[in-house]
């Protein structure tokens, strides 16, 4: 097998050993080993590479440096062996980290964001520590950083289809359970929500979007359902029995004390 990496023979120049006189190969290799390259046997005494050597020790100092490098990675590490200390450990991940071009802190990342896309700044600085501690190269932060920008794309553009199925499935269970009240009952759950939302001091913008999140849990419509079809009765059931006459207020806060906390308050 060739060697791309072995030591100066003898006097270190790699001359061979001038004609006429008996190669020590001669003396320690049988004449009939052979060895085969590309189809052709080439007899190991007369190896140009082997006659380099002067003497058996520099060939096992040269033998012995290309086994040093087995296993060794282009960039320069060799693997850590399975009982490596921790100095080991520590020593080639430094070297790692110099190879990689790891910057010294994680300030020293430059993570650019896709044009007219402001970046909220402790996100920023959690990837910028995230990536120092993985000891990521610049180049793979930034691809790791414009691959999650882009899969929040997808995640957002994707939102309203996930919002319509959910809208669906609610509907579909709350079918089942109204039948055909199911449109008065939605009605209902919407008209307690507004109820309960002006008593809370929500404006316009803040109900509409309370709207949307109900509608896609069929709990929640159910609970606010109760609590627009009580609103919208003349009189309003109290405790044991008793009846409030017609016209009489009841807050919001006592209505769920009253009716969905069992009289013992939130």
């Amino acid at each position: 097998m060739t060697m791309e990496a072995s030591t100066a023979p003898g006097n270190g120049n790699g001359a061979e050993t001038p004609s006429g006189t008996q190669h020590w190969l001669e003396n320690v290799i049988p004449e009939d080993a052979v060895w085969t390259q590309d189809g052709k046997d080439v007899p190991l005494r007369e190896h140009p590479v082997l006659r380099e050597f002067q003497s058996p020790a520099d060939m096992a100092r040269s033998l012995l440096n290309a086994r040093s490098l087995v296993g060794r990675k282009t960039i320069g590490l060799t693997p850590l062996p399975d009982n490596a200390t921790e100095e080991q450990k520590k020593s080639f991940e430094a070297e790692f980290r110099r190879i990689a071009g790891v910057p010294d802190s994680p300030e020293n990342y430059e993570i650019t964001m896709p044009e007219g896309r402001d970046a909220d700044p402790h996100f920023v600085d959690w990837f910028k520590k995230a990536a120092h501690g993985l000891a990521l190269s610049p180049q793979q932060a930034q691809g790791l950083a414009q691959g999650y920008e882009q899969m929040v794309e997808e995640f957002l553009a994707g939102e309203p289809r996930r919002h319509a199925r959910q809208l669906a499935a609610s509907r579909e269970e709350l079918h089942g359970l109204w039948g055909e009240e199911l449109n008065e009952r939605c009605d209902a759950a919407f008209q307690g929500l507004d109820r309960t939302a002006r008593t809370a001091g929500l404006d316009p913008r803040e109900t509409k979007a309370l709207h949307e999140k109900i509608a896609e849990s069929p709990e929640m419509m159910r609970l606010f359902s109760a609590v627009g079809q009580t609103f919208s009765e003349d009189t309003l059931a109290g405790e044991r029995g008793s009846f409030r006459p017609a016209g009489e207020s009841i807050s919001t806060e006592q209505f769920f004390a009253e009716n969905v906390f069992g009289g013992k308050g939130a």
